[in-house]
């Protein structure tokens, strides 16, 4: 992957709540004049078939850049 300027957040939990970081996240960005810049990506550290779901640990990098 190429570099990039990004926002990113560690979260533990059920996949579904990964949701609720990108919605803090879009507030963030908000609040300091940033905007979304290309794709976003997630990395997932923890394969759900040998931890419990509230266990699960996913980054989520969005590609910011200055308005």
């Amino acid at each position: 992957m190429p570099a990039a300027r990004v926002v990113s957040v560690i979260y533990r939990g059920p996949y579904p709540g990964v949701e609720a970081v990108y919605n803090r996240v879009f507030s963030y960005l908000e609040e300091n004049n940033l905007e979304t810049f290309g794709p976003s990506r997630e990395l997932y550290f923890s394969d759900p078939a040998e931890v419990p779901e509230e266990e699960l640990t996913t980054e989520t990098q969005i590609q910011v850049r200055e308005r």
